[in-house]
């Protein structure tokens, strides 16, 4: 147990940072218990909003995105384990993140690879289409930080 209530439920139910633990073997019950925790199709979060992307709980759809939130969850509890309160994963400890720790957020692929036209002139733009995503969020989240935008 990490002492995080949301993250130790979560893995019981969706134990994906087990060896061999894809998410398809919750979803067709070999392991855990996917109904305990399977959430609405119709719920979107706000990552999901902002991009105009279906709900994390929607997992009969073209994109992977479900099954990498499902598979991802988990190992959040296994950084909590390792470096305990030392970094702050929003929104599980709150909105707010303190100045002190360190945040974990999730950001939607799509979101910040069309947030800013200046990008397509930086190197991003020369990286495989998987990393052109994750570089373009987190290079919106720093841009975003700088300019006060998140605050």
């Amino acid at each position: 147990m990490t002492g995080h209530p949301c993250l130790d439920d979560f893995q019981k139910n969706w134990p994906t940072d087990e060896d061999n633990t894809p998410v398809d073997f919750v979803r067709e019950g070999v392991c855990g218990d996917e109904g305990a925790r399977c959430g609405d199709s119709r719920w979107r979060r706000i990552t999901e909003i902002r991009a105009g992307a279906k709900s994390v709980f929607q997992f009969r759809c073209a994109r992977l995105s479900r099954k990498s939130t499902h598979a991802s969850i988990p190992w959040l509890r296994f950084l909590r384990k390792r470096v305990g309160i030392r970094v702050h994963f929003w929104p599980c400890d709150g909105w707010e993140i303190p100045q002190s720790k360190s945040g974990a957020v999730e950001v939607y692929p799509g979101c910040g690879a069309t947030a800013s036209a200046a990008m397509a002139a930086t190197p991003i733009s020369k990286m495989p289409m998987p990393l052109q995503s994750g570089s373009a969020g987190v290079t919106w989240m720093v841009v975003s930080n700088v300019s006060s935008a998140l605050a």
